[in-house]
């Protein structure tokens, strides 16, 4: 009777002793596949970006590309890539590319297994930096105001081929609001392109209107003399008539004594 005890405590003994070995083998056959997955998931090549590619027929493919690539050469955490094709945050990517280029109003990201991703950037159009008092706001020519700016920044790399539209009868502006500017804007640089390609007339950066509602924009030449525009009508057919009036009225030598053209009657030039 003893010995039948004793045999069966033994069998009782090896079958836990078979059970538990099991139990950590399984145990570490897990933990080997979690960890080959998250060094797969976070750094191996699979995961990392490689290529990003750039779609936007109006901006500058080649710098949206190479800014896109320095924010993905930096770091999420201290250890753990930003580059990575799962962990990386699109919402950050715009944000990151939307303050590093003023004129991307939108960019969609779409990622492709395995490492790239596609950029499809959404301009905003013509930018002005709007006055109003000693305030300065970036407006873009759908009249978004999307940006406060400095004083300082003025000359910014950024922001120092935007012309200044200065509001003489400033009202409140607001970071994120919607202005009755946008076609202002667009007049602006119309405008210059005209007075540059037909009369080779530089203008200064800082034009003035009365207000954001008024369709008067007065603009300064390189010469010293004043343009007044109406923008309810065209930059071009403006100019034309700019350009016949020089030319029939008004001798080089005299533009000199020049004070101001005013065009914002239509198809009336008046000076003086």
């Amino acid at each position: 009777m003893l010995r039948k005890k004793k045999n069966r405590k033994i069998k009782k003994r090896s079958f836990f002793l078979g059970f538990n070995f099991k139990k950590i083998l399984v145990r570490v056959l897990f933990l080997a596949f979690l960890s080959v997955s998250v060094w797969t998931i976070f750094f191996s090549d699979y995961a990392r970006i490689e290529n990003a590619v750039v779609h936007s027929p109006e901006m500058d493919k080649k710098k949206i590309k190479d800014k896109t690539e320095e924010f993905l050469r930096g770091r999420k955490l201290s250890f753990l890539p930003r580059g990575n094709i799962i962990l990386i945050s699109a919402d950050r990517l715009e944000s990151f590319l939307k303050e590093e280029f003023y004129v991307i109003k939108k960019v969609e990201i779409e990622k492709k297994f395995p490492g790239k991703i596609i950029l499809k950037a959404e301009p905003r159009g013509s930018i002005a930096i709007w006055q109003a008092g000693e305030e300065y706001f970036l407006v873009d020519s759908g009249g978004e105001v999307f940006k406060k700016a400095k004083k300082e920044e003025l000359n910014n790399g950024k922001i120092n081929n935007f012309l200044i539209i200065k509001e003489k009868k400033s009202a409140a502006v607001e970071e994120g609001e919607r202005m009755k500017a946008g076609s202002m804007i667009d007049f602006a640089y119309q405008s210059k392109k005209w007075l540059e390609k037909e009369l080779n007339v530089k203008i200064d950066r800082e034009m003035q209107t009365p207000s954001r509602v008024s369709k008067e924009l007065r603009v300064k030449t390189d010469q010293g003399w004043e343009v007044y525009f109406n923008i309810g009508q065209t930059a071009q057919s403006q100019v034309n008539l700019l350009k016949k009036l020089l030319e029939e009225r008004i001798e080089p030598e005299e533009r000199e004594n020049l004070n101001y053209i005013d065009l914002r009657v239509k198809g009336k030039a008046i000076y003086k």
